[in-house]
């Protein structure tokens, strides 16, 4: 006997708890509505027309309140707004938009098609005049409560209990809670991407996606060049909070357009492929929009409402633009800033890799993992992420400017030290054309060199070719591994034409950095500024030998012919040492 035989009441149905807890408590409340559509017949959504004069019936007219009854007993609704209403309707565990068209769809159903839409609209301003809710209901859930695919989960006790069209939800994670379901695929995928230390940073965010609250106050922005994996971390991202519960627009426009602002309404995530100047430039928004304060939104011909942002901000970028010497610490404490540094090109590129990741049994198990980043970010009240707002500026800096990158990897702290500011802009070209970057002019370079480092000073000194060279002062150089390459570049492929003399005497005198001392002495050999290969070194020293032993020779003739004691032959060849002798002996 099936189901539906068996069971003709709700009564019945409850009686049997084995068929009771093998359906489980959906299917019963809708064997419970069954019956109650039902009972609903007797429910007259129809009013006769009576012609007064024969007292027949010509025709019926729709009873709207009726009618609003019955939806709102088979349906739960929403309405919020004040200027233009908009009404929820409950599905699958959340609260969604379009109680409108469900409303239309509905009404002609039970009318068979006989109704106008004078009578739809009316139906729908009944139901909208029952259902009405002030807008702050939507976030009085409370935030450790998300829905997923298969109850609503608690983020942070992790117990799962069934859907419940009383606790309001409007974003919904499309995944299924399944403890112990792991993301092996994912997880190999994020250490192919980023470096590991960044990992656990990348859990916990991933995690806090799911807190609806910014109260750690934090955006990530990911650098990186083409085919370095972004674009593809990205979709896994927004794959795993729903597209529907993802917006996409600027910082600049959050801000500055107010029907911008109000896409992050009830939002988890909002993710933008471009971090433009104006983004960067424009602190104090960044600040407004991550700081958990009030924004303000409005609907195009609707209402203008403020609430508070909890969507967390993402954005791409191949370089960082500049940001204008801003000494904003708390604008650069909120980045966590993530860089894309491998490229996949050629055999190395897996296709379809994002299908590959997010799988249900994968993107389940990728749930298990954020919540454990999630935990570890509150037992920690905060992000492991390493770096302090200081070294978030100077990231940025050196991302966006050529000139703090030179000083970044190659300069340091030198008390007493001193370079002219044109031998200093030749190793600065000279960088450029090696790691790449925008070569600023000279003069831009010495306007913002003491900006990028604050003990550079600048200063003059007198030196052998003129009576005083302006330079700067207490400028080292350091032994990281770029600037042993540069060096390496510079003997192997001789690519500097002109190296600065200063920087010997600079190094020996000064250093403390003995491999530096011994690299340029190995390494660096000068004549007139200009950079000579091996090769030309052995044959500069052997003419300058000969210069010298020719000098001495004449002088030694000289002398003899003075005296008249000796006849020397031409092609009679003294060393140094000896020539000197028969010069002291006469």
């Amino acid at each position: 006997m099936g189901e539906n035989e068996k069971y003709t009441t709700d009564v019945e149905w409850v009686k049997d708890q084995h068929k009771f807890l093998k359906i489980g408590i959906e299917k019963t409340a809708d064997a419970i509505k069954i019956e109650e559509k039902k009972d609903r017949k007797n429910i007259d959504i129809w009013l006769d027309i009576i012609n007064k004069t024969t007292g027949e019936v010509t025709g019926q007219k729709l009873i709207h309140k009726n009618v609003a009854a019955v939806l709102i007993e088979d349906f739960n609704f929403i309405t919020i707004g004040e200027t233009r209403l908009d009404i929820l309707y409950y599905k699958d565990g959340q609260y969604i938009k379009g109680g409108d068209l469900l409303i239309a769809n509905e009404v002609q159903k039970m009318t068979e098609n006989r109704v106008k839409n004078y009578d739809i609209l009316e139906v729908i301003g009944q139901i909208k005049r029952r259902t009405y809710k002030d807008r702050s209901v939507l976030t009085q859930t409370p935030k450790e409560m998300m829905c997923v695919n298969n109850g609503i989960l608690n983020i942070i006790t992790l117990k799962l209990i069934p859907h419940n069209p009383e606790l309001i939800f409007t974003q919904k994670i499309p995944h299924d809670f399944k403890p112990g379901e792991d993301c092996k695929k994912i997880k190999t995928f994020l250490g192919e991407l980023l470096k590991e230390d960044d990992l656990k940073t990348v859990q916990e965010y991933t995690g806090y996606l799911l807190w609806r609250e910014d109260i750690f106050k934090k955006a990530v922005i990911c650098v990186g060049e083409k085919d370095t994996g972004k674009t593809t971390f990205n979709k896994l991202i927004v794959n795993f909070v729903g597209e529907q519960n993802t917006s996409g627009e600027s910082l600049h426009r959050i801000i500055s357009d107010k029907f911008s602002a109000e896409n992050l309404y009830n939002k988890l995530l909002n993710i933008y492929d471009d971090l433009s100047f104006k983004d960067i430039d424009d602190t104090g928004a960044f600040k407004i929009i991550t700081g958990n304060g009030w924004v303000s939104g409005e609907k195009k011909f609707g209402d203008r409402f403020r609430f508070r942002n909890y969507a967390k901000l993402m954005f791409n970028t191949n370089k960082i633009s500049s940001v204008e010497d801003s000494d904003d610490e708390a604008y650069f404490g909120r980045w966590i800033i993530l860089f894309f540094n491998n490229v996949f090109n050629g055999e190395n590129v897996k296709r379809n890799v994002i299908e590959d990741i997010t799988t249900p049994k994968e993107m389940a198990g990728f749930l298990n993992w954020g919540l454990i980043g999630l935990k570890r970010l509150f037992d920690n009240n905060g992000f492991s992420y390493p770096y302090t707002a200081e070294d978030n500026k100077r990231m940025m800096e050196k991302d966006s400017s050529s000139i703090s990158a030179f000083a970044q990897d190659f300069l340091i702290v030198q008390p007493t030290a001193w370079i002219s500011k044109e031998d200093l802009y030749n190793v600065y070209s000279e960088y450029v054309n090696m790691f790449g970057g925008a070569r600023v002019t000279k003069e831009k370079f010495g306007r913002d060199l003491p900006k990028k480092e604050k003990f550079i000073i600048e200063g003059r000194m007198d030196t052998t070719i003129k009576k005083s060279i302006t330079g700067w002062l207490n400028i080292g150089f350091t032994t990281n591994k770029a600037f042993n390459t540069f060096l390496q570049v510079i003997s192997i492929k001789n690519k500097i034409k002109y190296i600065p003399k200063i920087i010997i005497h600079f190094t020996y005198y000064y250093s403390r950095h003995m491999i530096i001392e011994k690299a340029l002495k190995a390494l660096l050999f000068y004549k007139g500024g200009k950079l000579i290969p091996d090769e030309e070194q052995k044959k500069q020293k052997e003419e300058d030998k000969k210069k010298k032993i020719s000098v001495a020779r004449q002088k030694e003739i000289a002398e003899i012919d003075k005296l008249g004691e000796t006849e020397v032959k031409d092609e009679q060849v003294l060393s140094e040492e000896e020539a000197q002798k028969a010069q002291d002996k006469a």
